[in-house]
């Protein structure tokens, strides 16, 4: 038979009637709230303890496993951005490379552009001046 809960409040009335309502409400705490087959034995328990900590062991061996495949991808990720930046690396230096000797080359353009632009002053300022004293040696030898 099947406890139910109008079962129990008929038990309840039986203790009440007999005990009074201190004694039914103190029986009625030691037994169950529903039947006897939904209240856990001692078995029960240990055989749930045991599939628990064998569930565990597994999730313990497979978070291992994850975790130890994971730490293998990030090696070999790292190994490839390691590749990668040597190679940036390599490519920035042959950019600077090749920006210095592109610096190096203007410079020594604008150098040669300077020098020469002084030496044509410089010619057309002694050519000036050469201009200057023949004039004043013809001033001078034609008034004198």
């Amino acid at each position: 038979m099947a406890i139910t809960e109008e079962s129990r409040q008929d038990l309840f009335q039986l203790f009440e009637t007999t005990y009074g309502r201190e004694g039914a409400l103190l029986i009625m705490d030691f037994l169950p709230p529903v039947g006897w087959a939904d209240v856990a034995t001692k078995h029960d328990l240990e055989m749930q303890t045991e599939l628990l900590t064998r569930d565990m062991k597994s999730v313990r061996q497979e978070a291992a496993s994850g975790i130890g495949s994971l730490r293998q991808e990030l090696e070999r990720t790292a190994e490839v951005l390691g590749r990668d930046i040597e190679g940036a690396k390599h490519e920035l230096r042959a950019e600077i490379a090749q920006l210095e000797v592109r610096l190096l080359t203007a410079f020594g353009s604008f150098r040669d552009e300077v020098h020469a632009e002084r030496r044509a002053m410089s010619r057309a300022v002694i050519l000036a001046l050469v201009v200057a004293l023949i004039s004043m040696v013809v001033s001078t030898v034609g008034l004198g």
